[in-house]
């Protein structure tokens, strides 16, 4: 069909010589060698270890610990990521771990963001698999459904947000957290 020139007639003057062109091209094209194959690199899907419940200690940019608490998991075809909310909870250094600091963690508030737009929890993408020294998992956990007074009060106190839940990358935690939650 392309050799026949089967449409060629549809076109005219300087337009007719440009398409016998293109198609000489693709041609040639078609009737060359098929290039060689391209390996894919396999796709890593990722993988959370923290469970619902978990109480993860993390250090701030600034050398001040807090508290983060998984609520649930985020799952698509990246992989499986934990949703988090953050505790109202600031120190210099992490949380002593025995019966006081559960009661603290049980009784802890969440710390709402700074834009009432906003959900509570966030997923934190890309956690890290190796050691990292700005985590520490704590043993600890927390229900993860709130009593019925606190669903009661929440019902009342915090607006339907109108957008979902923001989505942290790890390596930007450090300049989220404060934008977000006001945390530094």
């Amino acid at each position: 069909m392309i050799a026949a020139g089967a449409d060629l007639h549809l076109w005219e003057g300087a337009e007719r010589a440009k398409r016998q062109k293109v198609l000489t091209a693709l041609a040639a094209q078609l009737s060359s060698a098929q290039a060689p194959a391209v390996k894919l690199r396999k796709r890593r899907v990722a993988e959370t270890t923290w469970d619902v419940g978990d109480v993860i200690e993390l250090r701030l940019a600034s050398g001040r610990w807090t508290l983060l608490h998984v609520v649930g998991h985020f799952t698509d075809r990246g992989g499986r990521f934990p949703q988090c909310e953050v505790l109202d909870w600031l120190g210099d250094w992490p949380a002593v771990l025995d019966k006081a600091a559960q009661r603290l963690i049980d009784r802890a508030p969440v710390l709402p963001p700074l834009d009432s737009s906003l959900t509570v929890e966030f997923t934190l993408a890309v956690v890290p698999t190796k050691a990292e020294p700005r985590l520490i998992q704590t043993g600890l956990r927390r229900l993860a459904r709130p009593r019925l007074v606190d669903r009661v009060v929440g019902l009342f106190t915090r607006p339907t947000p109108k957008w979902g839940r923001p989505f942290v990358l790890w390596q930007h935690l450090d300049w989220q957290l404060p934008q977000i939650y006001g945390l530094e």
